[in-house]
Formats: structure tokens, sequence, C-alpha cells
């Protein structure tokens, strides 16, 4: 079973945020990470190859980048699009079996055990499914759509407003998409599901850089977990939960494990 990291750090080109260079320290720590606790490989997709020419002389080709220069999009929100997440599921490599995509400040906090990976992606295959993330709750976009629209703004308030959607507009196949958590998601790299997913998230992140000029952010790429929930659903993902057992003693994953500084840009 060939597994692939998978996270994206991208350095904003036109300095809104100072200091962004920082994300690439985080990513190759999340490098080392997986190269000494893992036997996992690793991508990162990027739009600065230099500051990772280190970790591909050291470990060869278990390390590979996913280079784009952002030259078609509109990259003005924050240290970087979050939406650009769509990039760390296009184009995998067939010889993966499965994406973990990881936030680039994520770690590994002690060493993965195979075997205990290996029962996991079984029993997930053994129920039909082929997919986890955290949150797999297919009730929970309705929830909160419904809660909004009974007047209660929630965390996706601004998402469901940007994307002009209510209870008579909302597509039906979206009803029970889940929201899941956005450090984290392990799919499997079949039937072209990746891809689907990975265009799928393309079309909302279009639709966001789209306001480029406005005097004002209408929509924010975070709680990007909207746009991830829609992206799984519509992809075909059927998905289990990762638990705290998953999370903390299969694949050994802490959040903001590489982050050392705390530095929040």
């Amino acid at each position: 079973m060939k597994i692939l990291v998978s996270t994206i750090c991208f350095i904003q080109p036109n300095k809104i945020k100072d200091g962004a260079e920082i994300y690439a320290t985080f990513a190759n720590r999340l490098i080392d990470s997986t190269m000494e606790k893992t036997n996992f490989d690793i991508r990162v997709a990027t739009n600065r190859p230099e500051l990772f020419s280190d970790a591909l002389l050291k470990y060869g080709d278990r390390v590979s980048l996913f280079v784009d220069t952002l030259e078609d999009k509109q990259v003005w929100v924050g240290a970087f699009n979050q939406l650009l997440k769509f990039l760390a599921l296009k184009d995998v490599p067939s010889k993966y079996d499965y994406v973990l995509y990881l936030d680039c400040d994520s770690s590994f906090f002690k060493t993965v055990d195979n075997e205990l990976v290996t029962e996991t992606i079984t029993k997930l295959e053994e129920n039909n499914q082929n997919g986890m993330v955290n949150r797999s709750g297919t009730g929970y976009f309705l929830q909160q759509l419904t809660e909004h629209c009974s007047g209660i703004a929630n965390m996706f308030s601004a998402k469901f407003n940007f994307y002009n959607l209510n209870l008579n507009t909302v597509p039906p196949e979206w009803e029970d998409a889940p929201m899941p958590c956005e450090h984290i998601l392990f799919l499997k790299n079949e039937d072209n599901k990746l891809q689907i997913m990975s265009d799928k998230i393309a079309e909302f992140n279009e639709k966001l850089e789209s306001q480029i000029g406005q005097p004002y952010i209408a929509c924010s790429p975070d709680m990007e977990a909207f746009e991830l929930g829609i992206g799984v659903k519509v992809a075909g993902y059927k998905l289990a939960e990762i638990d705290s057992y998953i999370h903390h003693d299969v694949f050994c994953v802490k959040y903001n494990g590489s982050n050392w500084e705390k530095a929040k840009l």
C-alpha cells in the first residue's frame, strides 16, 4: 500500500504578508518528519521550488514537487489562499493508493506503525468506504444551512451568502455533504475521484478570485471545509471518521506540529 502525503506551500508573490516564507520552513519540517517517521512519500505544491532543493537532494524520489507559478491565479488573500488546496489533489500519480493531505505546519509526532495503517485501510475497504475525514457527518451541511437561513449566523454564513445558497437554491446533491476538518484528509486514489474533487474546488476558487478589484473581500478562503465537503461529495467518496484513535495512534499527526514559532500570518 503506497501512500502520498500531500501539502501546499505558496509564498505570496506580491508581499501582501511579509514573512510568508516561514511557511516553507514549516513545509520542510513536515518533509523531514515524513521521511523520519513514516514510509510515506510526500509532495509539496508550491510556487517556490527553490526553497525545497535541499530536501529533494537529501531524500531523492520520496520527495516531489507540484510546481504552479500562480501566474494565472490571484493569490491576494492573507498569506496564501487556502482554496489552492485543490492543487494538492491534482494529477496525483497512479502509483499511489491513497493520499494523506496535511496542512504544511502539521507533523508526525512519533513513528507511524505500518501494520496499524494497513489494518485501518483494510477495515475501511471492507466497509465499502474509500476515504476518511474528521467531521464526516453527512447532515452537517444541511444543519448549518438551516441554522443560517433561520437567522442564526454560524461559521459558514459568509460562504452561504457568497454562493447565494438557501434552502431553495442549494443543489440537492450537496445537502448531505460533510464539512470536514480542513487540516487532514485521507482519500483513495481511484476512478479519477481525486481529480474530480480537485476540479470542483478549483471552480470554487475561480469564483473566489473573481472578487479581485472589489473594495472588500465578500468571502474569505477560510473555513474551506465548505468547499472540501462539496468536493468529496461530488467525487463520490464514501467516508469514515478520523476519530481520535486514527488521528493520534494510527497516523500520529498533530496540527501546528512543525510551527514552533507559533506564527500565524
